[in-house]
């Protein structure tokens, strides 16, 4: 009976068996099955919301309407849900204008999920315009609609707007949490501006709200933005000494403040903080993002000039299993030239491509080819058809 599909399917869902799910449905219409809700095909849609596959959504949509049987509200919030994942910001819309039509009103999932679509892509204009939407139709505005509603300001840096709709949340009695925080603090982070991400930080706790590590990893970007190790350095150890435990991203944003300074001494001792972090929690430490971090450390180094210390800590990378990016070689190579060595410039360009199959950029190459007309010869990777690299 359609209680014993539905339970088939959601226990595919469950599993995130996409082809069970479907298969179960199939041999639900096969079966001449009587169907009267729309229960057994949530299923599926709630796996293609969380997947962000829209187009499979809207296939069985199609097929569960030709046998009768209409979309309930939860279909459409996962409709909803499903274009959102898939960035779909117009069929978003659209499924709430559709469901609106069929005389089902939409409660405030509904809205926060469309609102999140535009607030993903900086769409504050249409943030504000569905929020109001959702009040005008009676619907009060949680903390969860305002973090939305921020979180639009924050992604494009306008920390004026991300400060204004903090004032009227507070205005409509709604107490902020850690999110509605964090998501302040991370407008100031886009906009580059470290004493106003600080700043926020701090209200945070004189208003009864502890900062979670996001609020300071927030605060830390904004440091990194404009080169400020100190303050970023102070934000870290001040996390610590809250029981916070640094993430990778934690250790990537200070490690790339130090290497603006050029402060190596510094990135390393982060560097070994870091290595017994993830001694513990390997898992939370991806060695795509561990390399990033080292290779900040050796950026550390060409900026304080030091490219005897650069050269051997991309060797000890090498060593470490850690393959440097092309960004290493590139920054080394460049170093080189700027400070009149061509010769090794040459050589850094050369294993940049033996070492790791990468190729330097062409106006690297081109300024080397230009102190070959001197008397060198050019490097090996001229020698080859590049590209610039992205």
């Amino acid at each position: 009976d359609e209680g014993s599909y539905t339970a088939l399917a959601h226990a595919y869902s469950k599993a995130e068996h996409m082809p069970g799910i479907e298969h179960a449905l199939e041999s639900m219409q096969e079966s001449g099955c009587v169907v009267e809700t729309a229960r057994p095909y949530n299923a599926l849609f709630k796996l293609c919301a969380k997947h962000g596959k829209d187009q499979i959504a809207e296939k069985w949509l199609s097929t569960m309407q030709e046998t009768g049987i209409l979309p309930d509200r939860a279909t459409f919030l996962m409709l909803i849900k499903a274009s959102t994942k898939a960035g779909d910001t117009d069929a978003a819309t659209r499924w709430l204008d559709e469901m609106q039509q069929t005389g089902l009103r939409p409660g405030q999932q509904h809205f926060h999920a469309v609102m999140t679509a535009h607030a993903r892509i900086a769409d504050l204009s249409a943030v504000d315009t569905w929020f109001h939407v959702m009040r005008d139709q009676g619907l009060r505005p949680d903390v969860f609609s305002y973090n939305i509603w921020m979180s639009a300001a924050s992604q494009a840096g306008k920390t004026e707007a991300a400060e204004g709709i903090m004032s009227m949340m507070q205005a409509d009695s709604v107490a902020p949490d850690v999110v509605s925080y964090s998501t302040v603090i991370g407008a100031f982070a886009e906009a580059g501006d470290h004493i106003g991400a600080v700043r926020w930080l701090y209200r945070a706790e004189q208003e009864g709200v502890e900062p979670d590590l996001t609020c300071y990893n927030q605060a830390i970007k904004a440091c990194a933005r404009v080169g400020n190790s100190t303050v970023a350095e102070h934000l870290t150890r001040r996390l610590l000494r809250h029981s916070l435990t640094p993430d990778i991203y934690t250790y990537t944003t200070l490690l790339n403040a130090l290497a603006k300074d050029g402060n190596p001494s510094v990135a390393e001792y982060w560097i070994d903080h870091m290595q017994r972090s993830a001694r513990w929690r390997y898992h939370d430490f991806p060695r795509k993002q561990v390399g990033i971090c080292y290779a900040e450390v050796l950026h550390a180094h060409v900026r304080s000039g030091n490219l005897e210390a650069a050269e051997a800590w991309l060797q000890q990378m090498i060593g470490e299993g850690i393959e440097p990016n092309a960004a290493c070689y590139t920054a080394l190579a460049r170093a080189h030239l700027q400070q009149g060595r061509a010769s090794q410039a040459r050589k850094w360009c050369d294993r940049m491509t033996s070492w790791s199959s990468l190729l330097p950029p062409q106006d690297l190459l081109q300024a080397l080819c230009d102190e070959a007309g001197n008397g060198d010869r050019p490097p090996a990777s001229l020698q080859q058809e590049v590209q610039p690299l992205g």
